[in-house]
């Protein structure tokens, strides 16, 4: 989230007027579409980006691309975004599978 913040900053203050942003999270890329992530301490973040975004003197696009790997991290991401509870039945339910 941070890299997206600084690479949509850093086009806009080096005067990139249209630019494609490729995002491989799917939960980032969903947060930035919606506007909305239910994990308070990504929020902050989350308008800072959108403020920029919003910005009318450019224009740019949003593209999601998944690289196999990248698979499992969105889902343990997802999962701490709906809080510890549900990572830890995650975590719970991982460890069940390993014994």
């Amino acid at each position: 989230m941070w890299a997206l913040r600084s690479g949509v900053a850093l086009a806009h203050d080096i005067g990139c007027r249209n630019v494609m942003f490729v995002i491989d999270s799917h939960v980032l890329f969903n947060m930035v579409k919606s506007g909305y992530t239910s994990f308070i301490r990504l929020l902050l973040l989350l308008k800072e980006i959108l403020a920029l975004l919003d910005q009318k003197d450019w224009t740019f696009g949003l593209v999601h691309y998944v690289t196999p790997p990248r698979k499992q991290v969105d889902v343990l991401i997802c999962y701490i975004s709906k809080g510890i509870d549900a990572l830890l039945r995650l975590i719970k339910t991982c460890l069940c599978l390993v014994r």
